[in-house]
């Protein structure tokens, strides 16, 4: 996970849960296409090169055993 994913919640280890089927509101959490890798932002914060590709539903988050 990066400062981005961190900002919202995810964190290193967790799991995004995405899907691609829905479209993205300019409110979205989504995963981005962008220079060679994925990224994820709101999608109005994405460069706009960007190329949406699907909307983060919700996180996994493994508990330490």
């Amino acid at each position: 996970s990066g400062p981005s994913a961190a900002a919202h919640g995810i964190l290193d280890g967790d799991l995004a849960v995405v899907d691609r089927a829905i479209a993205a509101s300019r409110s979205s959490l989504v995963v981005a296409w962008c220079d060679d890798q994925f990224i994820l932002d709101l999608r109005s914060g994405l460069p706009l090169e960007a190329q949406v590709w699907g909307v983060v539903t919700g996180v996994v988050r493994c508990l330490p055993s």
